[in-house]
């Protein structure tokens, strides 16, 4: 994976996303958002899209838990919320909270529904700003970073430590009890780079593939990129929700038709 880092000063955000239920499943349970589109249906082609920095859009992935209705509800409704709540979610204490209330949300939702009780969702996600970018994550799935074709981990497994812990098992997500538990989201800050690409995916991908067959996936466009990322994935057998998300900071130099939100 290239991480480039020529061009001017006056950035924006190139994202390439797509989400499929995969080779074994029926259903779609993830979600992906970018500014304010959100997507939980299962995609045939990734989505392309560019985002001024100035607007501080916000990418994330929702990888639904609890079955096909509850699993769906939980990624779109944490989705839309997050949407909702990204207008002032510009720091890491803004998000970390608006992460918590999207939790709250999830667990008053599940009480008042008994077919939607234990629904949860995992959510990697960045903002991105001009001078710098916010990552954060509840769950397994994950924010990488690319540096010089190597995936460096942002986001926090919350896996269980100890030996022997059962596969599949994580220690926090947004919703996905009977009981209502409070979350510590994970979130930091990186300077924003010109040509820093990060890739955001849910456990379908990285479960699927090992992650130097991910970092020898190589090409300088983006889509193409996710296709074959994609395509890797289904050929390996793909048996859970795969959702995989490149968001490329760019030169506006470089800018093709924006799409807008």
């Amino acid at each position: 994976m290239a991480d480039d880092t020529q061009g001017n000063a006056r950035m924006l955000l190139e994202v390439t996303a797509v989400t499929h239920r995969g080779a074994v499943r029926t259903h779609n349970e993830d979600a992906v958002v970018v500014g304010s589109w959100t997507c939980g249906d299962s995609m045939g082609t990734p989505r392309q899209s560019e985002h001024d920095l100035a607007e501080e859009p916000l990418v994330l992935v929702a990888d639904g838990m609890g079955g096909h209705v509850g699993g769906r509800e939980a990624s779109q409704r944490a989705a839309s919320g997050m949407v909702e709540l990204a207008s002032s979610a510009v720091g890491p204490t803004e998000v970390a909270a608006a992460l918590r209330e999207v939790n709250r949300e999830l667990f008053a939702t599940a009480a008042g529904d008994p077919t939607l009780r234990g629904m949860g969702t995992t959510v990697p996600g960045i903002v991105a700003m001009p001078d710098r970018t916010v990552w954060f994550n509840v769950g397994d799935s994950r924010v990488y970073s690319v540096r010089q074709g190597y995936l460096r981990q942002l986001s926090v497994d919350d896996v269980p430590t100890w030996a022997g812990a059962p596969a599949g098992r994580i220690t926090q997500a947004l919703g996905g009890t009977y009981a209502f538990l409070e979350i510590d989201p994970h979130v930091g800050t990186e300077t924003t780079r010109l040509g820093r690409p990060y890739l955001l995916c849910s456990d379908g991908l990285t479960d699927a593939l090992p992650l130097e067959t991910v970092e020898r996936a190589s090409s300088d466009d983006d889509q193409r990129l996710v296709c074959e990322l994609r395509k890797t994935t289904l050929a390996a057998g793909a048996p859970d929700n795969d959702s995989i998300v490149l968001a490329s900071i760019r030169s506006k130099s470089r800018a093709k038709e924006v799409v807008a939100d």
